[in-house]
Order: C-alpha cells, then sequence, then structure tokens
C-alpha cells in the first residue's frame, strides 16, 4: 500500500524550461534535491524517522518481492539475474494471490505510479525521484526500477531483455 504525505507550499522541481521532466535515483540518506519524491523500498530504511524523510509517497508495491530481494542480496554475481526476475515481476498483471489493484505490484502499481506522477507535475513537481537505501549506487533495484520506468515513460514497452536481443539481429544497428 501507497501513502502519500502533501509538501504543500513547496515549488520544488518547478523549474520552468526546456527540460523534460526525468526519472531518477537517489539514496534516502542523501539531501532532497526536488522533484515527486517516491521511496521503492519494500521496507522502511534503517536510521531515518518517518517524519524525517521528505517524500511524497513511500510505494511499496513497485519494490522487487521479498523473495527476490532475497535472493540477490545485493550479490552484484546475482545482478543480471535478478535484474531479470525483478523487470518479469514489473511486467506482470499481478502477483499470485493478488486481486488486481495497484497496490498488489506489477503492471498495476507501475502504471499507477505513473499516473500520479503525471498528476504531481500539474502542482509543479517535476523529476520522478527513487528513493532507495541500498549501499551501492549502481548495482541495487532502483537503477533496475529507473530504466524500465523510463523505457515504459518513452514508449519502448518491451521487455529489455527482447529489446537486446531483437538489437543484436538487427544489422544496421
Amino acid at each position: 500500500m501507497s501513502t502519500s504525505r502533501s509538501r504543500a507550499g513547496t515549488n520544488s522541481g518547478s523549474q520552468h524550461g526546456s527540460t523534460p521532466p526525468q526519472i531518477r535515483i537517489r539514496r534516502v540518506y542523501e539531501a532532497p534535491d526536488g522533484g515527486y519524491r517516491v521511496l521503492v523500498d519494500r521496507i522502511w530504511p534503517r536510521g531515518i524517522a518517518k517524519a524525517d524523510l521528505e517524500l511524497d509517497e513511500w510505494c511499496k508495491s513497485v519494490a522487487p518481492s521479498n523473495q527476490a530481494r532475497k535472493d540477490f542480496h545485493h550479490d552484484p554475481d546475482r545482478f543480471a539475474d535478478f535484474t531479470r526476475r525483478y523487470e518479469a515481476e514489473l511486467e506482470a498483471t499481478g502477483r499470485p494471490g493478488d486481486h488486481g489493484e495497484p497496490d498488489d505490484g506489477g503492471a498495476p502499481a507501475v502504471d499507477a505510479l505513473l499516473e500520479r506522477w503525471a498528476d504531481s507535475r500539474k502542482d509543479g513537481a517535476k523529476d520522478l525521484v527513487l528513493l532507495y537505501a541500498a549501499k551501492d549506487p549502481e548495482i541495487n533495484h532502483a537503477v533496475v526500477l529507473c530504466r524500465f520506468l523510463q523505457d515504459k515513460s518513452s514508449g519502448t514497452d518491451q521487455p529489455r531483455h527482447q529489446r537486446r536481443q531483437s538489437h543484436e539481429k538487427d544489422p544496421s544497428s
């Protein structure tokens, strides 16, 4: 279930200009730098009080399943397998036993998050900032989620592994 906290009266991310909105990641332990801030971890980050983390929502439903997270255990050798598994979870129409609600995970949760981000841009928030707690800035679920959401919001909705395969077969690239 996602929870929201309004940041009425703030102008974060409301810069005007020609730069299109972006999706980016940031550790929860770094200072806020604007945008629509969404915590994408399934568990609350250690050492931070809920009142102290400046965020617009906590979206557990787009985090990897507990089993995928435990199997990965931030082992770089397992990252490729974790990426494939997590992307499959994000593409799924729902997790087993779920009822297709946005908070159940998979595609409904991803679509609901993108819709909330679009709504937030009407109020001035520009970028979507995915907050995560993992120590490694390059090998974590937020990196995978960021790429997945960038692809989805740009219209390249095809799974990453299929795009790589079709690209490899294309002699013109």
